[in-house]
């Protein structure tokens, strides 16, 4: 007879991002638009000034708000994206798994009525062996 097989290691179905990973992204993206808006702020009021214009004149400060305004909206924008693609990829990824689970399952099944197929032809056989040398030794006595 043959030994019993082995289970199968199945996939982990867990999620591809954990929240965290997506907050630090979007964290690193808000703080790079951010900057990216301050360094323009930065740059304008500095071309403001050599034109004459003071640092708090209305016309620095509107263009500094539009700046920071945009930064923000790209940032919630691409929060909006990042969870959204990241819990695509987490689906996708639990489902691509529970498919290749259910498949190694299946092969596992399979193999083991594969297995216990030829463990009960065995028995047989070897029945059947035994009973042949009980007959044989049966008709010696006739």
């Amino acid at each position: 007879p043959m030994n019993s097989l082995p289970a199968p290691r199945y996939i982990n179905t867990g999620p591809v991002w954990s929240q965290g990973q997506i907050d630090a992204q979007s964290n690193l993206q808000r703080g790079n638009l951010l900057t990216q808006a301050n360094n323009q702020n930065r740059d304008f009021m500095n071309t403001m000034a050599t034109r004459g214009f003071a640092p708090n004149s209305p016309f620095g400060m509107l263009n500094s708000q539009s700046n920071l305004m945009r930064a923000n909206a790209g940032a919630a924008a691409n929060e909006t994206n990042l969870n959204f693609n990241a819990a695509k990829a987490n689906s996708d990824a639990r489902l691509d798994a529970s498919r290749t689970n259910a498949g190694m399952y299946g092969d596992y099944i399979r193999s083991l009525a594969q297995q216990q197929q030829a463990n009960a032809n065995y028995n047989l056989q070897s029945q059947g062996q035994q009973f042949d040398i009980f007959r044989t030794l049966l008709q010696g006595f006739a």
